[in-house]
């Protein structure tokens, strides 16, 4: 692909600095090989890319990219109108295949950039082609066909130079996902998740190409548990190492990115964490400690590596604690005592992390880790569970009083999880001594009578808000496969989908700044594991696992 490559760098600068206002143009160039067929004929090449680049087309038209599309049309045509247009990057969509007949071994992803002559390669194609490589590889993961078959430049690689890399005169790639005479490979392009995930491969590189989120960015969550959103919106996971000591892995910028290595906050600690956002925007984290003391620790400032020790809160706890964050900004940190009663703590001033008031005594005769939420009109509700497997909840009445512990009929098998949908409903989850989900749901002061969501699990349900408002419920089974299901509208709700996997204990959620919400789970040696979904609000369409970080204990 020919280039001025003294004139990129501004270029460059130019696209990046416009960002989404600008017109940053995109040409998709689907294959037009009408005669590259599987060997059952049951696969077309040009018919599936063209397929593929319209799901492409609509992804980054979204976005807010300038997007064409030459839909079928010859290699010569596509490469003029590319030209006049002229566009700022140039994609060509393919399947390879071996030469030969019948079903071959070959599988797999290619990405191969313009070299013109021996020694001279245009960096920015390369650097394009190596992205498209990696996102496509990824996202065929998913479907256990991620082989990578290397991002090569097309002189050395062919011997020749592919037409429309060498006739066309903006930066670019040709890309070929998967072979079409591979039996595994195009059982996977012929479905539609399939070409789905190819587009979003390269939708996504696309989006990093030019350093812009895949998706705007949504309202940012409080947690609830040990996975939390910074000041940025990033996500940060903190967890008990093997040792007993507290990590922290935090993302690094958009798009999901997570880094190698976690960050040691040391410490002697058991159980799991409670993680917040306080009001000068550091991540907060909260654990049972030495003596079942509750201990925490604060980030030095927002935005930065750097945490403060550890302070002891005091205490005596028979659970992992909760946090809740009050009408006015200040975090409260609860946590049930060894003779059952659960009792709190709460920020003496908005702006001290350090600063707390003394233990408040809630009464009650409860046990395990109980669940807070805010309210519609910002007031904390709490949920705990008694010990003879009931749950009770209270709310607060006012910034130190609360009402009475009411009871919410029902039998209980685990710890409540308590979150609100998009219409405002506050919702409560829990286990049920048969290992099925139970939700029950309240608006106002009336609760709705218990929902049966069905399963065999025997870790308790994570649940996350979508950015349209809907929950989505995680839960992990007896052999260690962790399940999903997701509400549809009301009181009706998808059904469980297997998102496979080897897990034990909980899993832990959290929503990116784009609105994709993320799963945590812990493997039996230690890692933990996540996956992210494909899309906002799309329930059904998740990523692959990969592991984050080293081993660490989440529990």
């Amino acid at each position: 692909m020919r280039l001025v490559e003294t004139l990129f760098p501004i270029l460059l600068l130019t696209v990046c600095l416009v960002g989404r206002a600008g017109a940053v143009k995109i040409y998709i160039n689907p294959s037009d090989q009408t005669r590259n067929l599987s060997p059952d004929g049951t696969y077309n090449e040009a018919a599936a890319m063209k397929d593929m680049a319209q799901r492409l087309e609509a992804k980054l038209s979204a976005r807010g990219f300038e997007v064409r599309n030459s839909d079928g049309g010859t290699m010569r045509e596509a490469c003029t109108a590319a030209n006049a247009w002229p566009a700022d990057i140039f994609i060509s969509l393919h399947t390879n295949a071996r030469r030969g007949t019948g079903w071959g071994e070959p599988h797999g992803t290619t990405t191969l950039h313009y070299q013109p002559r021996e020694g001279e390669i245009n960096p920015v194609s390369e650097e394009l082609s190596d992205r498209c490589l990696v996102k496509c590889v990824e996202k065929f993961t998913t479907y256990g066909r991620g082989h990578d078959r290397r991002s090569v430049a097309d002189l050395p690689y062919l011997g020749h130079n592919l037409y429309v890399l060498r006739k066309t005169e903006m930066p670019g790639t040709l890309v070929e996902g998967l072979f079409h005479d591979n039996e595994a490979d195009t059982a996977v392009l012929k479905t539609e998740e399939g070409r789905d995930a190819y587009a979003q491969g390269v939708y996504e590189a696309i989006c990093d190409h030019f350093g812009w989120s895949y998706y705007p960015d949504a309202p940012i969550l409080d947690p609830v548990g040990p996975v939390a959103n910074d000041s940025n919106g990033w996500l940060a996971v903190v967890s008990r190492s093997d040792k007993g000591n507290a990590m922290c892995i935090r993302q690094t910028g958009i798009n999901t990115a997570w880094p190698r290595e976690r960050l040691d906050l040391e410490g002697t600690l058991s159980g799991g964490a409670a993680t917040g956002r306080n009001a000068q925007g550091r991540l907060q984290a909260f654990f049972r400690g030495p003596g079942d003391r509750i201990w925490h620790k604060v980030q030095a400032s927002a935005r930065v590596a750097r945490w403060n020790g550890w302070y002891d809160l005091g205490g005596n706890a028979s659970a992992d604690p909760a946090i809740g964050r009050s009408a006015d900004g200040r975090l409260l940190v609860f946590a049930v005592a060894s003779d059952g009663r659960l009792r709190y703590r709460v920020q003496r001033r908005l702006h001290s992390a350090l600063a707390w008031d003394g233990w408040y005594d809630l009464g009650g005769g409860f046990e395990g880790r109980p669940a807070v939420y805010p309210d519609a009109d910002g007031r904390l509700v709490v949920v705990c569970r008694t010990r003879d497997n009931g749950l009770m909840w209270m709310v607060q009445a006012g910034a130190r009083g609360w009402d009475k512990w009411q009871d919410i009929d029902g039998v209980v098998a685990g710890d409540p999880y308590v979150v609100r949908d998009g219409s405002g409903r506050l919702a409560v989850f829990s286990l049920g001594p048969d290992g099925h989900v139970l939700c029950r749901t309240r608006k106002g002061s009336t609760w709705d009578a218990w929902q049966d969501l069905g399963g065999s699990f025997d870790g308790g349900p994570a649940v996350a808000v979508s950015t349209d408002g809907r929950l989505e419920v995680f839960a992990i089974d007896a052999q260690g496969a962790v399940s999903h299901n997701g509400q549809e509208s009301g009181e009706k709700w998808s059904g469980w989908q297997t998102l496979g996997g080897s897990f034990i204990g909980h899993t832990m959620v959290g929503r990116n700044l784009d609105g994709r919400i993320e799963l945590f789970a812990r493997t039996r040696h230690g890692q933990v594991q996540y996956r992210v979904q494909r899309e906002p609000a799309k329930s059904a369409i998740w990523d692959g696992w990969y592991t984050l970080g080293e081993a660490a204990e989440t529990e």
